[in-house]
Parts: structure tokens; C-alpha cells; sequence
């Protein structure tokens, strides 16, 4: 008689704490999913901030790569900051942003593979690492800056966003971000305080 008495006080109490194990199940999940949302909204905002922020910062250009003549350094459709730099500074094996002419506007970016210093100037050679000829010889007023970092992706944000929308969207991914992090502090508080009130 005992030992049935036993068995259902067993059973009485496992279904007893299943309702307890619940709340706990679910403030687990939603723990989870919020570090998740968080790490994806951090994400975003260094994404953002490294293609469209901080070059403007250190005096340097985003520009997305359009072609695959430096692959597999960079593929079509990264980013890569460009920093102005002086031609006397640039070394063999540096990737640089160049005009191919004098006073074009458009931008190549590709290797340096020679530097010659002569009595008529300073010539710089440069080749996209999978391009299998060297360019014209640059003189020095050509080389426009050099590739100190690059973003993988982001040229295609890049190239279908003006320099406008850029701004704006690296300022709301960081007001998301802040406002998360506050609509998460808010609500800790609050939970703590239900959890007080209850206990």
C-alpha cells in the first residue's frame, strides 16, 4: 500500500514541476533569439560603419570593385577603401587606386608590380592580380590612393546607393542599434521588478 502511495507522490510531483520547467524553457528562448537579434544588429552597424563611416574619418574613399582583374583578392562587388597616399611612399606589392589617364576621373585598382626612379621621374607598374600583362606605366600625379582594407559585399550596396542614402543608412543602423539596446535594458528592469513583485 505504501509503495503505491510512493509511486503517485513521485508522479504527483514530476507534473508539478513541469509548469515551473516551462517559463524557463521559454525565458531561455527568448534569451537566445535577443542575442541573436543583437549579434545581427552589431553585424550590421560594423558592416555599415566600415564601408561608409569610417573612411570619411581617415580621408579615405569607398569604391566597389566592378571586375574581376584583381581576383582572388578582391572579387566584383567588394568594397575597398582607397587612402590617399603619396606615390614616393608606394612599394612593390601594394594595391593602389590610379587614373589610367591623367585627369579621368575613372578609377582602376590594381598591383604594383615595379617602381622605377629615374632621371626623368618616378614611373609605377602596376597589374590585376589575375591579368596576365602589366599596365601602362603611371607617373606619380596618376596614383590617386591605396587600398588599406576592403569589405566583402559591400560594393553592391555601394554601387545601387548614392553618397546620400550611404549616410543615412549607416545613421539608422546605429539608431536601431541604440534603441535596442535600450528597449533591452528597459526591459530587464521590468521583468526584475514582476520577478520582485511575485516573490
Amino acid at each position: 500500500m505504501s509503495g503505491v502511495m510512493a509511486g503517485g507522490s513521485a508522479a504527483a510531483t514530476d507534473e508539478a514541476e513541469q509548469p515551473q520547467d516551462r517559463p524557463k524553457q521559454h525565458r531561455m528562448l527568448h534569451g537566445v533569439f535577443r542575442g541573436m537579434l543583437f549579434a545581427v544588429a552589431v553585424l550590421i552597424i560594423a558592416v555599415c560603419a566600415a564601408g561608409f563611416v569610417v573612411p570619411r574619418f581617415i580621408n579615405a574613399v569607398p569604391l566597389a570593385v566592378l571586375t574581376g582583374s584583381m581576383e582572388p583578392t578582391y572579387s566584383p562587388g567588394d568594397l575597398v577603401v582607397s587612402q590617399q597616399v603619396d606615390a614616393a611612399d608606394v612599394e612593390i606589392g601594394d594595391v593602389v587606386t590610379f587614373q589610367p589617364e591623367s585627369g579621368d576621373p575613372t578609377l582602376v585598382t590594381h598591383r604594383v608590380i615595379a617602381k622605377t626612379v629615374g632621371a626623368e621621374g618616378t614611373t609605377i607598374t602596376t597589374q590585376g592580380d589575375a591579368n596576365g600583362a602589366a599596365d601602362e606605366p603611371l607617373v606619380p600625379e596618376q596614383v590617386k590612393g591605396e587600398v588599406i582594407y576592403s569589405v566583402p559585399y559591400l560594393g553592391h550596396v555601394s554601387a545601387a546607393l548614392d553618397a546620400g542614402t550611404k549616410s543615412l543608412l549607416a545613421a539608422g543602423a546605429g539608431v536601431v542599434l541604440i534603441g535596442y539596446a535600450i528597449f533591452t535594458v528597459v526591459g530587464a528592469g521590468r521583468r526584475r521588478r514582476r520577478e520582485a513583485s511575485t516573490s
